[in-house]
């Protein structure tokens, strides 16, 4: 006996692209937080924020906590959005 399951490869791809977008955005911030970056003033701890563009890609900004400093960052995701 034996469950019939319906499997949806698209549906499911999806699902896969999006923890694996998360996933990615989650590291990002976490990594250029923490000194990945480093600011013309020689800091290297930052807030992080990051957004979804009007393109279904991702933006973001590193603000540094030691002078204001604004750097602009370019997320790059095209590799997720071929996993879809």
């Amino acid at each position: 006996m034996g469950i019939d399951f319906n499997f949806d490869e698209d549906e499911f791809r999806n699902a896969i692209g999006d923890k694996v977008e998360a996933a990615f955005i989650e590291y990002v911030e976490t990594e250029v937080g923490n000194g990945e970056l480093e600011c013309d003033c020689g800091s290297t701890t930052f807030d992080v924020e990051t957004w979804q563009n009007g393109n279904a890609g991702y933006e973001g900004a590193a603000i540094c906590r030691e002078c204001d400093e604004r750097i602009a960052l370019d997320l790059d995701t095209s590799d997720i959005d071929d996993i879809r």
